[in-house]
């Protein structure tokens, strides 16, 4: 029993260091990664935004045409 907790004991030490060791090291590059999927999700909602206000204009233009269509002229 004793072996067990001197063993786990060990490895809690060895993986915290390891954890460490990687945090230090990648924690500069995950900063400079961070702002990559933030720009791609702007970006993405940018496109659908202006996709859609497209579209809301070319159906205002057609009902406008439409509705030209319908109206007579008196003059």
């Amino acid at each position: 029993m004793i072996v067990i907790r001197s063993l786990a004991g060990v490895l809690g030490i060895v993986v915290g260091l390891v954890l460490l060791v990687l945090g230090v090291v990648l924690a500069p590059v995950l900063l400079l990664l961070a702002p990559i999927p933030l720009l791609a999700v702007a970006g993405w909602k940018f496109w659908r935004f202006r996709h859609q206000v497209e579209h809301r204009v070319k159906r205002g233009r057609r009902r406008a045409r439409r509705f030209r269509k319908r109206v007579k002229r008196t003059l």
